[in-house]
């Protein structure tokens, strides 16, 4: 008998989860836009889903914008070296519920998405050095940047990882290490020098004047625009083919 009153207890818990879950995604509410706190590290760590649209404004803080009770349960917190924003309720949002988080690029030397999220800026970010970091929960993240800068990376992790990335302005120098599924655009993306670690079995555009260097480990191309030095070698290892091409797009 004890037995089944536990059992009771928790079904009948995970019948209002789920209706509070149903009132959410079928909730209205009003678009507010609120100041979540100042960026104060040089790394962001992203642990719910949410659009991220990056600008130059050192004096603002983080601001949040979109419909009231999903705003309202993003949070920041801090550990030893980053700033993290996080979610109260992660399994209320969707592709239709999240909000836009408004973030300064300046100081910011580190994005790192540990959950799938959008990057975006409406303007030309001007910086120093960025490394935008995918990790496997960011499987279905994109961004679409547009940039000018000294140094800018691009790390994607996971086998499964089916995110896709465009860029556009000029970098002097770009690294792209790049796994799974994900498909990078930097035809626009004007480099210098870019280094390669190609193990996607998508395509990675490339715009270079100088020098592309690196590897290829998966059937994934890369297609280049310019007149660059390519030194690019096929390397296999355990579980894939090195047979992808370097095609001169030109």
């Amino acid at each position: 008998m004890k037995t089944i009153k536990i059992f009771s207890f928790f079904f009948l818990l995970m019948q209002l989860s789920g209706c509070s879950y149903i009132f959410e995604l079928k909730k209205d509410g009003e678009i507010i836009k609120i100041e979540l706190g100042k960026l104060e590290d040089s790394i962001i760590e992203i642990y719910a889903p949410c659009n991220i649209i990056l600008h130059n404004n050192t004096n603002e803080n983080i601001k949040i914008e979109g419909v009231d009770f999903i705003v309202e349960n993003y949070f920041l917190s801090k550990n030893d070296s980053a700033t993290i924003i996080d979610h109260k309720n992660i399994l209320h949002l969707n592709k239709n519920r999240v909000a836009d988080i408004y973030i300064p690029v300046n100081n910011l030397e580190f994005i790192v998405l540990n959950s799938s999220a959008t990057v975006t800026s409406k303007d030309t970010l001007f910086f120093n050095e960025l490394q935008l970091v995918v990790n496997g929960k960011g499987i279905y993240s994109t961004s679409d940047l547009i940039i000018n800068s000294h140094k800018f990376h691009l790390n994607v992790y996971g086998d499964s990882n089916q995110s896709s990335h465009t860029f556009s302005g000029y970098a002097e120098f770009t690294r792209f290490n790049i796994h799974g599924i994900t498909i990078v655009d930097g035809s626009k993306l004007e480099t210098r020098r870019t280094l390669i670690a190609h193990k996607s079995v998508g395509n990675i555009h490339i715009k270079a004047t100088e020098a592309i260097n690196g590897s290829i480990y998966s059937i994934g191309n890369l297609f280049y625009t310019g007149n660059p030095e390519v030194n690019i070698n096929n390397v296999k290892s355990y579980g894939m083919q090195a047979t992808g091409k370097v095609i001169n797009n030109n």
